[in-house]
C-alpha cells in the first residue's frame, strides 16, 4: 500500500496539503508556479535534515546549469 512504497523510494503526490497527516515528517515540498510568458518556476523546501540537503543539491545542481553563481 501507500505507506510501504513511501519506505521505498520517491513518491510524488499532488495536493499533498491536503493530507498533511499521511506525510513523512522529512518531505520535500515542491511549487510549480506560471510564470512570464511560457516560463516556468520551481521552488522546492525539505521539511527534514534529509529533504532540506536534498533541496540544496537540487538547487545547486539547477543554478549552475543555468550559469546561475550563489
Amino acid at each position: 500500500g501507500y505507506y510501504d512504497v513511501l519506505e521505498e523510494g520517491i513518491v510524488f503526490i499532488e495536493w499533498g496539503e491536503k493530507f498533511p497527516e499521511a506525510l513523512p515528517d522529512d518531505h520535500l515540498v515542491v511549487f510549480l508556479e506560471v510564470g512570464a510568458g511560457d516560463e516556468r518556476v520551481m521552488t522546492f523546501r525539505g521539511a527534514g535534515p534529509r529533504s532540506a540537503q536534498v533541496a540544496e543539491a537540487w538547487g545547486a545542481r539547477i543554478g549552475a546549469e543555468q550559469g546561475e553563481t550563489a
